[in-house]
């Protein structure tokens, strides 16, 4: 007996995450009813494949947890959660990670360190600087407050943290 796309599906364990492929467009309801990431009708362009992959790329990240990551503070490991990360700012080698505990200095150049950030909670404002969105408490045109101390956006990277910020054109 034939199990269509649409009956499988209901014996995935639920959080799954399914993208149907399908010459029928009449089950594209169905499809999205059972949350589907996304249903692609064939034939099947690469561009469209991408656009499915990087919406189930966002909601994976969406969904995951605050991964906590390991910083050297002088001899001491220190673990911390992402969210617990106001900011973090290149000094050489190194890198001072402000939390609210206190400031870590981080043997990491700003570049490797920034990689190791969950992107959805991170921008980049400045050549030495990145600031987790959660602790920004203000934006001007220079500057970004992350609670009460003041970080430099850089003309290079404005754009980018006003659109990570949500911030739209009749706000800037």
């Amino acid at each position: 007996h034939d199990i269509s796309g649409i009956e499988l599906s209901a014996l995935v364990p639920t959080g799954s995450h399914i993208i149907f492929t399908t010459a029928f467009p009449e089950y594209a309801i169905q499809g999205f009813e059972i949350n589907a990431v996304d249903y692609l009708l064939k034939p099947v362009s690469f561009s469209r494949l991408l656009m499915a992959f990087h919406r189930l790329q966002s909601l994976i990240e969406a969904t995951q947890p605050d991964q906590p990551i390991l910083i050297k503070d002088g001899n001491d490991l220190i673990r911390l959660k992402t969210s617990e990360i106001q900011f973090a700012e290149a000094s050489g080698n190194y890198v001072k990670v402000h939390t609210q505990k206190g400031i870590f200095l981080h043997r990491q150049p700003i570049k490797e360190f920034i990689d190791e950030l969950p992107k959805k909670n991170f921008i980049r404002t400045h050549k030495s600087y990145v600031v987790n969105l959660e602790h920004v408490t203000r934006i001007e045109t220079f500057q970004l407050s992350v609670n009460d101390l003041k970080v430099p956006l850089s003309p290079n990277y404005r754009d980018d943290a006003w659109i990570k910020l949500g911030i739209t054109k009749k706000f800037r």
